[in-house]
């Protein structure tokens, strides 16, 4: 391999370990590292990612941790809150509330999504372009934007 083919095999696999980190320390900190402590996973945790409010059900917890997770897991939550013959009644209470009442994403993480996409900033694409959605799901939402030349 040359250099730079090289240092991008090794920034993705940088990228990965991160997001791998980072995984393990939603999952812990809502208090499953249990399971992580147990897998090969483990070398990628933290022990003070372990602290968790215990005072909450893990049929709670664990929808928290989609929550946090994203659109795709989320989206995994909203099927096995369908599946009664899968998962116990207190699991299925506590995953169907994500039919309905998914959060918003941030307002950071909406116009880095845009502008990556764009390959350009938000302001020079848009006149304006409303912060707060319109709607939104699990796997999208919508915002309120015109274009410089004012179509909407």
């Amino acid at each position: 391999m040359s250099g730079p083919q090289q240092e991008s095999v090794f920034g993705v696999a940088v990228r990965d370990i991160a997001r791998l980190r980072r995984l393990v320390a939603i999952v812990s900190r809502h208090g499953f590292g249990e399971f992580i402590s147990r897998s090969p996973l483990a070398r990628f945790g933290d022990k003070k990612d372990a602290e968790t409010d215990a005072s909450k059900p893990a049929p709670v917890r664990f929808r928290e941790l989609l929550e946090e997770l994203g659109p795709t897991w989320i989206k995994l939550g909203q099927i096995l809150s369908t599946r009664r013959d899968l998962m116990p009644p207190d699991w299925i209470d506590a995953l169907a509330q994500l039919q309905d009442g998914t959060p918003a994403l941030e307002w950071e993480q909406v116009e880095q999504v845009v502008e990556e996409g764009l390959q350009k900033s938000i302001a020079s694409a848009f006149a304006s372009f409303d912060k707060e959605p319109l709607a939104n799901a699990s796997i999208a939402q919508t915002h309120l934007a015109t274009t410089h030349g004012g179509d909407r």
